[in-house]
Parts: structure tokens; sequence; C-alpha cells
């Protein structure tokens, strides 16, 4: 996967790759390249997938919208749409992607050991999509897990505060507790942490996932409280195994006879 921002004088080497491997390509597509930009976006694709030797069918393309959770849904929607209509070709692609986060870059604004609902944007843009274009193209999603799409990994901050994220329906539900280092150093507030996330009653219990397993056994104090690090995994493997199954339920009933109460009732069906 390659974003058309990045370097143009690396295609030629791209296409030896692509020859090797024998796989396809994929090309990431930012908020950026929409809108004003749309047009001369796919004069590019077009340009270098030529370059590539490659057809539609051997082409990924993902739109990747990064974070949106600031952002008007009926914008993103029309951008989307817009992108989509410029090509006639489009549902020869192989495969068409969306792709966002909502996931907060830090928990200020969560309250101190306390607890706020974040809802995810992104699914409810993917299913309004879904619902909008050609019933020939399939729009698939994806997204950042529950992480910010700026995140990467650096040492723990003096002020870094405990946080756990849990998937849930429409939402992702941000337990915060307080600071890791300072005034003290406090790793033990995880226990009570997976305490509070344990008693939501959204939670869905040890032999869902590895990650919800994780805190049961933190929730009755057994094993290590866990770091930052140790977190992110857990959380992450809960969002994974959930959103799966949640997209493949909502695939589901979008190919039934539906109405738009269908799908507000499985959002809200933990």
């Amino acid at each position: 996967m390659y974003g058309l921002e990045r370097n143009d004088k690396l295609w030629l080497e791209f296409k030896e790759i692509v020859s090797i491997f024998n796989k396809g390509f994929c090309f990431r597509i930012s908020i950026d390249d929409l809108d004003d930009n749309a047009e001369f976006t796919w004069q590019r694709i077009i340009e270098f997938s030529a370059v590539l030797g490659l057809s539609p069918r051997d082409i990924d393309i993902v739109l990747d919208l990064k974070y949106i959770g600031d952002k008007n849904e009926a914008y993103l929607n029309d951008l989307v749409v817009e992108f989509i209509s410029l090509n006639r070709e489009i549902s020869n692609y192989r495969n068409l992607i969306l792709t966002g986060s909502s996931s907060l870059k830090d928990v200020g604004k969560v309250p101190l050991d306390g607890m706020l609902e974040v809802e995810r944007v992104e699914l409810k843009l993917w299913m309004d999509l879904s619902a909008d274009i050609d019933d020939s193209l399939e729009l698939i999603f994806s997204d950042y897990g529950i992480v910010h799409p700026e995140f990467f990994d650096v040492p723990s901050s003096k002020y870094m505060n405990a946080k756990i994220r849990y998937t849930a329906g429409d939402k992702i539900l941000y337990f915060r507790g307080h600071g890791l280092h300072y005034p003290i150093k406090d790793y033990d507030q995880y226990f009570d942490l997976a305490k509070k996330v344990r008693s939501d009653k959204r939670f869905m219990e040890n032999e869902y996932s590895f990650g919800d397993e994780y805190i049961v056994q933190r929730s009755q104090r057994l094993g290590k409280p866990g770091a930052p690090s140790t977190w992110i995994r857990a959380d992450s493997n809960h969002h994974i195994t959930y959103t799966a199954q949640q997209i493949n339920r909502l695939v589901t009933i979008a190919s039934r006879e539906h109405s738009e109460q269908d799908l507000k009732k499985e959002l809200e069906n933990i």
C-alpha cells in the first residue's frame, strides 16, 4: 500500500516489486486527495496503475479519512460519494475500503477517574455510505482500532494517565484513571479500572476474547496490573474481535429487507 503524497520516483521500483509478488497493489487515498483534488487523484491512480502494469481488478483503493471525530458526517459522506462518482469503472476495482477513526488522541476530555463515551463516526459513516452507493459496489469497513491515527509508541510521559478503552455498540468507552507516575507511581489503579469496565452492562465477559479475559483477571487482581502497552494490546484485541463480528451482522442485516430501525437496534444489541 502506498499513498499518492509520497515519493513519485519510486513507482518504477514498485513495478518490479509488484511483478515479483504478483499480488496487485493498494493505493492509499487520504482525505486531502478528495474534494477539489478528486479528479486529479483519479488521474494519478490511472497513470500510476499503467506504470505498474495493473488493471483495476488487481488494485485496491483505501479511502483514509484519518481522524474524523470532529468532522461533519454529511460533509464526509459527500466527499466519498463525489470521489466514487467520478470514475464509472469504480466497480471494476478489486476492493474499495473506507477507513477512519474517532479514537481520542489523549484523555483530556475524559473526567479524571471517570468515563466518557465516544461515538464511532466511522461506523455510522460506513453504514450510511453503504446504503447510499450503488448496490453493485461493495464498500469495505476499516478503522484504526482504539488508537488515534497519529498514534506512535513513545516512552510514557511523566503526566500520562491510566486508561482502558472498550468498544461497545457504536461507542468506544474511555475509562480514565489518574497519573501513572505523578505525584506517585500508581500502576495498581489498573485493577480498579478493570473492575469499572467489568461492571458496565455492556461488558462481554472473559470468554469473548483475550482482551476481555485480561480485564477479568485484572479486576480480580490476578497477575500484574499491566502497563500502557499491554492495555493497548488487550483493548485492541477486544475491539478487533467485536468489530469483526459486528460488521458481519450488519452486512447480513443489510442483505435482507430491513429498515433503519433494524440497523439501529443491531448497534444497540451488545
